[in-house]
């Protein structure tokens, strides 16, 4: 199989975890082709932040700016045993940072910070993470190749700090440019762009989780995986409440697969094929019923038809689990000013919970048993 593989910063968020990252890499690699897609290391990024604010201010965080430096240093020395490799390495990593320096000392001369020149500080963060990866790869014995997403070609528009994807001329960029990899591990940055005028771009915060999508999708991967620290969406912020839970939000499957294919999701190739949207389903029930037996009682299941024939109850039922206490304003959550989302649910959540759609894709049930019918769980 071919797989995309995006690991967050606290997946890589030092030596020892960078080796355990690459150590599953070099395990899948036996029976896969392995895409890798990261963010900088933990920290890193806030970090570039505070640097680039600072500048605007005439204020050069010389402290910061060690720590980034040590951080990476340090971590090359520890982890990369192949002097060549690590020599290598470690003048790449000072070019970089001697680039960030000159970056913030242009921002301190003019006192000003562009949404433009604050991408190009925070593309540090990954372009200083990935060469780090790919060389532990390659002191591991794995062949393997580092690129920034500019390098890849993911171009954006000129929205600067929430760049989107010109997804056409990516989807070519991309296969192109990655091409004849077979047998070498790319890493690749998450959330790094670059501008038809060629300026780096980025994708936004939190950005890299669509890259690895993006990634996959042109390259028509079987797979994307998503490693994170946390196993879903959870009740609370584990970090300050660490028994918090995972909630399932989920409708009548054959509305789901209906409504996927019958939307032009065009930057998600196996949407517009039934038989991968039913491979997809596949997959995901297995993933909920192996969570469900590892930690019973830990997810809670909330289904879309139950939800909107009986709200309240439905609703009481979950503030119950979550331990919160059960207020009726929770059904006027329309009435909010401050709702804000990017989606399409950013019209549906300003409506009251209404149960039009529950039977909405009934009627194609009948065409759907040629596709359905080898799962346990459509019939």
């Amino acid at each position: 199989m071919r797989i995309v593989i995006k690991f967050g910063g606290t997946s890589v968020g030092n030596g020892t975890r960078i080796t355990k990252v690459c150590e599953m890499i070099s395990k899948l690699k036996e029976k896969n082709q392995i895409i890798v897609v990261s963010s900088a290391l933990q920290s890193t990024t806030d970090e570039l932040v505070k640097l680039a604010e600072s500048a605007k201010k005439g204020k050069m965080e010389s402290e910061i700016f060690d720590i980034i430096t040590q951080r990476h240093k340090n971590t090359v020395n520890e982890i990369i045993h192949d002097k060549k490799i690590q020599n290598e390495l470690l003048e790449s990593v000072s070019i970089l940072l001697e680039e960030l320096e000159k970056t913030i000392n242009g921002i301190m001369t003019v006192n000003e910070l562009s949404n433009k020149t604050l991408d190009k500080i925070l593309s540090f963060g990954e372009k200083l993470a990935v060469p780090i990866i790919s060389a532990k790869l390659r002191d591991s014995g794995i062949e393997s190749k580092s690129f920034t997403g500019e390098e890849i070609g993911i171009m954006t528009d000129e929205n600067f700090g929430n760049a989107s994807p010109l997804v056409k001329v990516t989807q070519h960029n991309i296969k192109n440019n990655l091409a004849g990899l077979e047998e070498t591990v790319p890493v690749i940055t998450g959330f790094i762009g670059v501008t038809q005028q060629g300026e780096t771009s980025t994708i936004g915060r939190g950005g890299s989780d669509y890259t690895a999508s993006l990634i996959g999708m042109c390259l028509d991967v079987d797979e994307i995986w998503i490693m994170t620290d946390v196993d879903g969406l959870l009740t609370a912020n584990p970090k300050i409440y660490p028994n918090a839970k995972i909630i399932n939000c989920k409708r009548d499957i054959l509305s789901s697969i209906v409504s996927i294919f019958q939307n032009n999701l065009t930057e998600l190739a196996w949407a517009h094929d039934l038989d991968k949207i039913f491979r997809y389903f596949n997959n995901y029930f297995k993933i909920i019923e192996k969570y469900k037996k590892i930690n019973p009682n830990f997810i809670y299941e909330l289904e879309f038809e139950k939800l909107v024939n009986n709200p309240e109850e439905e609703s009481k039922k979950l503030m119950k689990f979550c331990e919160l206490p059960w207020d009726k304003k929770c059904l006027e959550f329309y009435k909010r000013e401050d709702l804000f989302s990017k989606t399409a649910s950013n019209i549906q959540i300003r409506k009251a919970i209404y149960k039009h759609s529950v039977t909405k894709y009934l009627p194609y049930k009948k065409f759907l048993n040629q596709y359905g019918e080898k799962y346990s769980w459509f019939n």
